[in-house]
């Protein structure tokens, strides 16, 4: 209970503001400059992930799967290169898998509401293999980002159990690096602005969670719940975030092409 505790703290304190940068990016690339246009933009921001939670709780197992596909190329992303992102993101999961199974399949079967979850399982075990073929045939093209990550992770499933695991990555390096990269494309003035809006839509987001963890405590396992409620948060969060990123890398290249 104390890791589940120490997880959702780090999310909570750490990665929900990565998420929570983003209706700045968006003014700042001009994806909505009016009040109108930032109440549409919030609104179907919500919306999408809204939809995102609905339709995991309604089909928990297809649910579960495409967020792990969403989130393998999401994090594939801390790479320069799509070659080694991708293998690297799969190794993210699979190490846990590899080294907390039990631990891993109890996560799972509560997301996916008892049902059993080894064919995920299974397919990120193998995967994994996969994974670290494709990198040590790309080992030549290794830099000195990718090789510090592959050991940090390494270390980090083989001594944490898997939520602490996956919070301090989330944290340290996923969130860390995108917030650190974002703002420096933001002037300062608007760095202010952004740090406080970080801080609102953060507070916001925790205090959704807390009622969601009130309202569904009384008639929930208690250790099932926090899953719950931290990875079907977070995929209601991560697929609005992740379309947004994708159309801010859109926009910016079409700029510099021009």
């Amino acid at each position: 209970m104390f890791w589940d505790y120490t997880a959702l703290a780090l999310i909570a304190l750490g990665g929900i503001p990565h998420g929570a940068l983003d209706p700045i990016l968006a003014k700042n690339a001009r994806i909505y400059s009016t009040t109108y246009g930032f109440i549409i933009f919030i609104c179907t921001y919500s919306f999408i992930g809204i939809l995102t939670a609905l339709f995991w709780i309604k089909s928990p197992f297809i649910g579960l799967s495409l967020f792990i596909l969403i989130s393998v190329y999401h994090f594939s992303r801390d790479q320069v290169s799509q070659m080694q992102g991708i293998p690297y993101a799969t190794l993210i999961l699979a190490l846990t898998v590899w080294f907390w199974p039990a631990e891993v399949e109890q996560i799972f079967k509560g997301l996916i509401f008892g049902e059993d979850p080894k064919y995920i399982i299974t397919v990120i075990h193998f995967a994994g293999y996969f994974a670290v073929l494709s990198l040590l045939l790309d080992i030549k093209n290794w830099n000195s980002q990718i090789l510090f990550d592959l050991l940090m992770l390494l270390f980090l499933a083989v001594f944490f159990p898997p939520l602490i695991y996956f919070s301090l990555y989330f944290v340290f390096i996923h969130s860390a690096r995108h917030i650190r990269h974002e703002f420096t494309l933001l002037d300062r003035e608007t760095q202010g602005l952004a740090v406080k809006n970080m801080v609102t839509y953060s507070g916001l987001t925790i205090l959704l969670a807390v009622t969601a963890y009130g309202w569904f405590s009384s008639n929930q396992d208690i250790t099932d719940l926090h899953f719950k409620i931290l990875f079907i948060g977070l995929a209601a969060i991560t697929v609005p975030h992740m379309l947004l990123i994708e159309l801010l890398r859109f926009l910016r290249a079409k700029v510099n092409s021009a």
